[in-house]
């Protein structure tokens, strides 16, 4: 052990000049100075952050947790199971729009047949329509 490790308690800590001096000077004093204010500040650093939740909020955090696993799977059924009731739905329509198909052939002839205006009757044509 130096001379100097022993009057020396840490920076700030009424460190004379001569001690200044020498751990300046000393590379493996400043060494022991740097790693010194290193973990100081790691234990400051880890002392805050190593502050526990409190337990209520453990708790509820694994209550939300599980609560969103159960929704999605509830929704993924859900949307499978939609899918499937959509494409039974489009399947029952398009069998019926092809069985229909004759059914609307008829009815867009007759409303041909309405378009012609062949069914009105005429006007005089010496006489204005108002």
């Amino acid at each position: 052990m130096m001379d100097f490790e022993r009057a020396y308690g840490g920076p700030g800590r009424g460190a004379s000049e001569q001690l200044r001096g020498h751990v300046k000077g000393c590379p493996q004093c400043a060494e022991t100075q740097r790693v010194a204010l290193w973990m100081q500040g790691l234990a400051r650093h880890l002392s805050v952050a190593a502050t526990p939740p409190d337990p209520m909020v453990i708790l509820l955090r694994a209550r939300l947790a599980e609560r969103r696993h159960v929704e999605r799977q509830t929704l993924r059924r859900t949307l499978i199971a939609s899918a499937c009731a959509q494409l039974a739905a489009g399947l029952a329509l398009s069998f019926l729009l092809l069985r229909l198909v004759p059914a609307i052939d008829a009815g867009v002839g007759w409303l041909n047949g309405l378009a012609s205006l062949d069914w009105l009757p005429a006007s005089d044509e010496g006489r204005s329509p108002l």
